[in-house]
């Protein structure tokens, strides 16, 4: 290799570098990586949700809220986006506008067990046993083995305080 190839490398894996740490600098955090994608991709939904869930792990429930309602006016049928916008406005204290997005949610797909147990939370806050129980009750039937404990729960709140529809 001659000495202009070896400056030509060179160069060239200086550059790649600068620009490799430039990125790390975008995608420093979860917020930072979905932000960048959904301003890349406004009309991509994944990108919008994902930007929600992010804002609302670090704790930005107005931003989540935002980019969540954009991901579902993108893609009206995701019971993922539905689910989690319910979990902001829950985390909100929007019990209402929760249960509407986790009603949505179960209409969309019935085997929701996080959208279940989510609206079943929120019927056993408002005093609405029997409803919380069919919805304890669903959840504990579909349930994946990481809920065991809480299918347990469920179960028992079916047991106190009715049975399933």
């Amino acid at each position: 290799m001659n000495i202009a190839s070896t400056i030509v490398f060179v160069v060239i894996a200086v550059l790649l570098g600068v620009m490799s740490n430039a990125r790390n600098l975008t995608w420093n955090d979860a917020v930072s990586l979905w932000k960048d994608a959904a301003t890349k991709s406004p009309a991509k939904s994944r990108a919008q949700y994902n930007l929600g869930v992010a804002y609302k792990d670090a704790g930005d429930m107005p931003l989540a809220a935002r980019a969540l309602l954009e991901a579902v006016r993108l893609d009206p049928n995701s019971p993922e986006g539905r689910n989690n916008l319910g979990n902001v406005y829950f985390i909100s204290g929007l019990l209402d506008e929760a249960a509407a997005q986790y009603k949505v949610s179960v209409a969309l797909f019935a085997e929701n067990a996080e959208a279940h147990y989510n609206l079943a939370l929120i019927y056993r806050i408002q005093g609405r046993y029997t409803e919380a129980a069919a919805h304890f009750g669903r959840f504990a039937d579909i349930a994946g083995p990481e809920y065991r404990l809480e299918a347990a729960q469920a179960r028992r709140f079916v047991k106190e305080y009715g049975a399933r529809d």
